[in-house]
């Protein structure tokens, strides 16, 4: 199979989830996900020591992934979401940011959970507390669309994504919504 039938497929496929949610973690009814700004911390990220949050990406389809430095299984998961976002640029390259959110009160792990990754990893505090605004769990992954509407929420402990399988499932749902919104030309 071609690129380009590979690309429909996974279109086709994955676009069905938009309407419906997966089976195991359905999409919430459209929601606003909720703003907020916190330092990113990975000095190995392009946005390195500087303030982002949900309104920091314009027109681009986000991953937000809620997780505490003190996992060793959170920093795979990380990894992992690294190479996602690797996979991803390189079929679409300014439509998409996978950014990591560490739980306040943990900042001593972050240099641990960044070494060889490129994502930005942002600090929560107590005064922002997204987290809470988020209603997030450890290990909980939110997409939003280019709106910054809630279109997945995923439960990394119950989706390991050193599965292909897993990986390849949001990948693909990723890219399916960056399609949907900005389709190939």
């Amino acid at each position: 199979m071609n690129t380009t039938s590979q690309r429909a497929t996974v279109l086709i496929l994955t676009t069905a989830c938009l309407a419906c949610g997966n089976a195991e973690t359905p999409a919430p009814s459209a929601r606003l996900a909720p703003d907020f700004r916190l330092v990113d911390i990975n000095l190995n990220s392009a946005t390195s020591t500087q303030e982002i949050g949900t309104t920091s990406f314009p027109g681009k389809v986000t991953a937000w992934f809620f997780c505490d430095t003190a996992s060793t299984y959170y920093q795979s998961q990380f990894s992992r979401l690294d190479a996602m976002q690797i996979d991803l640029v390189a079929l679409v390259p300014i439509y998409v940011q996978l950014v990591g959110v560490n739980a306040a009160g943990d900042e001593a792990g972050g240099s641990v959970m960044t070494t060889g990754v490129s994502l930005p990893f942002l600090q929560d505090t107590s005064a922002v507390a997204a987290w809470s605004k988020w209603q997030a769990q450890s290990g909980s992954v939110y997409v939003l669309d280019s709106v910054r509407q809630v279109s997945w929420v995923d439960d990394l402990n119950q989706s390991d994504l050193t599965s292909a399988s897993n990986y390849a499932t949001l990948r693909d749902f990723i890219y399916a919504m960056i399609s949907a919104e900005h389709p190939p030309s």
